[in-house]
């Protein structure tokens, strides 16, 4: 069960990639706000003392990781939500 756990969370890593890359990037208001972020991101480094800059990075790090896996998360919980719904309007 340990291999068919550590292959469902791989595939999950690998399907939320590609929709990060294909079907958001295809959203506008998704490619402007990032943009607006990335901007907000840079502005505020420039106005950081030089030693406060890595301390930026690593927040940013952090949160990064956090929203990828709030995303594993949210999907794995879809997905289980289509099998019972699938079970549930089948009869089984």
């Amino acid at each position: 069960m340990l291999e068919f756990d550590l292959a469902f969370k791989q595939f999950i890593t690998n399907r939320t990639d590609v929709i990060g890359k294909t079907s958001l990037k295809e959203l506008g208001k998704y490619n402007e706000l990032n943009s607006y972020c990335i901007k907000l991101f840079k502005d505020i480094y420039n106005q950081l003392p030089d030693d406060s800059k890595m301390l930026l990075y690593e927040y940013e790090c952090k949160s990064n990781i956090l929203q990828g896996l709030a995303e594993a998360i949210m999907y794995e919980q879809g997905l289980k939500d289509g099998v019972s719904l699938s079970r549930i309007l089948s009869g089984g």
